[in-house]
């Protein structure tokens, strides 16, 4: 419940801070700078696009303000989620081997129902830890002694 009470008041105050800031700034000229960037966005102008979204940055404009006359222009990115399959297997010097590995895996299938599932486990070892130790204090009693084991 802490949790909630303190994101509640931090959100409260930016709110707060966000209508301050929109009350003291001269609208006539936020207005025009967003105007303007998009404008540049469009190729109607032919000025610097960072320069203006300094500018209107400065006329007091949100983030969101400037980021929603941009997309006037460029629209929101779209994630295009297409799989991309059998790069790697058609690339791979040793066809005969894929294709064993496929028919073993077809078999696999056949037999039991299902696709083989490996496991892949990263220790931390790659410098991603950021000095952490792979496994949290809590992990290792000595009742699970054993994940701190090889594998």
């Amino acid at each position: 419940m802490l949790w909630y009470l303190v994101a509640h008041q931090r959100n409260a105050g930016t709110l707060w801070r966000q209508t301050q800031i929109f009350a003291g700034r001269d609208k006539a000229k936020a207005e025009q700078c967003l105007a303007n960037l998009t404008k540049a966005a469009a190729g109607e102008l032919s000025t610097n696009m960072l320069e203006l979204a300094v500018e209107a940055a400065r006329a007091r404009c949100s983030v969101g303000e400037i980021s929603d006359a941009l997309e006037k222009v460029f629209g929101r990115f779209q994630l295009n989620d297409s799989l991309v399959s059998g790069v790697y297997a058609a690339s791979h010097p040793q066809q005969d081997l894929i294709h064993r590995i496929q028919g073993l895996s077809d078999q696999f299938l056949k037999d039991e129902g299902r696709r083989p599932r490996i496991l892949v486990a990263k220790m931390g070892q790659d410098g991603h830890d950021r000095g952490k130790p792979p496994f949290p204090p809590p992990l290792l009693t000595p009742a699970r002694c054993c994940l701190s084991e090889p594998f």
